[in-house]
């Protein structure tokens, strides 16, 4: 909403995934929520929109249980994303990338609008990184680096789907530098004992809700000022 999108055209929902796009029920807000998918809300949309922004896919892989798990089992001995995990999640990945490009072009054709694609944010500071972490004491620093390495890997599948799609995308895995979970201004609702089991957790909050919507809007702006040169 904060790029100028009407709530009656703002179908964002909180832990869905690629399915939810064609299942009736799964999106929020409107009075014919139960009654259609988010693909036909699209295609009956009016006004027609212009664009369409789409981030789907890390609830497929379940990054978000992932996190609540290691929460729960933080205290414990050992690495709570190993590195079986890690594989796991790669086949996973490619499992998926052929259901996000299916969609992406059913978006681009239900809606009859440009498409931009928006992969995710880094979850974790990289290796190396300055600064103190904090309040991430329940994650070991190699399961970050593996979840990293996921959110990295399903970034790369987001983007190359895109292109195979014929939409346009945007990389958003370096907007938070510096704000990731762990760091004292994060972009991203905490994980903890307080916000470990909320549904928002891991999930950009007010700022980083601003910094993503600075990015989208530069990218589209661009877009905007080449067709016009054109």
């Amino acid at each position: 909403r904060l790029l100028g999108t009407p709530e009656s055209a703002h179908f964002a929902c909180s832990g869905a995934g690629v399915a939810d796009l064609y299942e009736v029920g799964a999106v929020t807000g409107g009075n014919d929520t139960a009654l259609r998918s988010q693909l036909d809300r699209l295609a009956t949309l009016r006004p027609r929109p212009d664009a369409v922004l789409v981030m789907v896919g890390g609830n497929d892989l379940g990054f978000s249980s992932t996190l609540a798990h290691c929460l729960l089992v933080g205290l414990l001995p050992g690495a709570c994303y190993s590195t079986g995990d890690l594989r796991a999640t790669l086949a996973r990945i490619r499992q998926l990338g052929p259901r996000l490009e299916a969609a992406y072009r059913d978006i681009a054709h239900r809606s009859g609008a440009r498409v931009v694609v928006v992969t995710y944010p880094r979850l974790f500071p990289a290796a190396g990184s300055a600064g103190a972490r904090v309040g991430c004491h329940w994650l070991d620093r190699g399961s970050q680096a593996r979840i990293v390495e996921a959110g990295a890997a399903l970034n790369d599948e987001i983007l190359r789907r895109a292109r195979a799609a014929g939409v346009e995308s945007v990389d958003a895995f370096d907007a938070f530098t510096g704000h990731e979970l762990c760091t004292r201004h994060s972009m991203l609702v905490r994980v903890d004992v307080v916000h470990g089991l909320l549904a928002y957790s891991a999930h950009p909050n007010g700022a980083g809700q601003h910094m993503l919507a600075e990015l989208v809007g530069a990218a589209l702006a661009r877009h905007e000022a080449a067709g016009e040169a054109a």
